[in-house]
């Protein structure tokens, strides 16, 4: 059985929320898209910062880099920040031009203004902040949508925007 949950704001039109499993589908893809940034940008922040002893060679890197961050939580919050900036930055271009991300346009889902109009650039800058930090703190903006009505995750609440299906 489909469910969709359709929202109307002030009397505007019925949108219908795009369902977790394509949010989720489309998010992985623009994980996957990022990755080589994402690695790029990890690494070179390890290599300037106080991580730079790491190794960069096989399993040794990763176990090295489990023992700092178990030791360091901080570190963990700054590489989980910066690798959704990456991701962020990858998205928005995309959202601007084409209102949805790499992810979100396969999936065959767009952004939308609760008035079902393109969202302005300004606002899809301040959502992608506020994706970096939902996605900072452990994910917990992103769990939100679990237990929203709407499935929307928190960054879409805070600035008022919506992921419908075209």
């Amino acid at each position: 059985m489909s469910h969709h949950f359709l929202s109307s704001v002030n009397d505007g039109p019925i949108l219908v929320e795009a369902p977790l499993w394509r949010r989720a589908a489309a998010g992985l893809i623009d994980i996957a898209a990022s990755l080589p940034l994402v690695y790029f940008a990890v690494v070179a922040a390890a290599r300037l910062t106080s991580v730079a002893f790491l190794s960069s060679e096989g399993a040794a890197f990763y176990e090295q880099w489990a023992v700092v961050l178990a030791r360091r939580p901080e570190l963990f919050l700054a590489m989980a920040g910066l690798a959704s900036a990456v991701v962020a930055a990858v998205r928005y271009p995309f959202e601007v031009m084409f209102g949805g991300s790499p992810g979100d346009m396969l999936m065959g889902l767009m952004l939308v203004t609760p008035s079902g109009r393109a969202v302005p650039w300004w606002r899809l800058l301040l959502r992608d902040i506020a994706f970096v930090l939902s996605t900072m703190f452990l994910g917990l903006g992103h769990l939100w949508a679990m237990w929203d009505w709407s499935w929307r995750p928190l960054h879409e609440k805070l600035t008022f925007t919506h992921l419908v299906r075209k």
